[in-house]
């Protein structure tokens, strides 16, 4: 029963750990421009260390609804960021996105 009981704890010890130590860094944003395939985001707040020029980046709209999974920051600013949309067409000036670490998808 002790060995138990110790078992849990510390399953739910490494648990809480794994939790806090993960980054679900989420920042905030406005689009500010979209010139072509180029969207230009400002970064409400301050910019998070892991979003650099090269970060594989998730932008979401306010809905929640992902407007891109996966793409890369290709240029950085002192107030935001820069980079090449796969469907402009959903990327619109002054449109509120949250943005998130990406994943690099793999096909088949």
């Amino acid at each position: 029963m002790k060995k138990t009981i110790a078992f849990l704890f510390t399953f739910i010890a490494f648990g809480l750990a794994s939790l806090l130590a993960a980054d679900t860094a989420v920042a905030t944003g406005k689009i500010a421009a979209v010139e072509g395939s180029k969207v230009q985001v400002t970064v409400v707040g301050d910019m998070p260390a892991w979003l650099k020029k090269g970060a594989v980046i998730k932008v979401s709209d306010e809905a929640g609804k992902v407007v891109e999974q996966a793409v890369k920051v290709s240029e950085i600013s002192a107030t935001g960021f820069t980079y090449t949309a796969k469907d402009a067409a959903a990327a619109a000036a002054g449109k509120k996105v949250t943005i998130q670490k990406g994943k690099i998808m793999s096909g088949c």
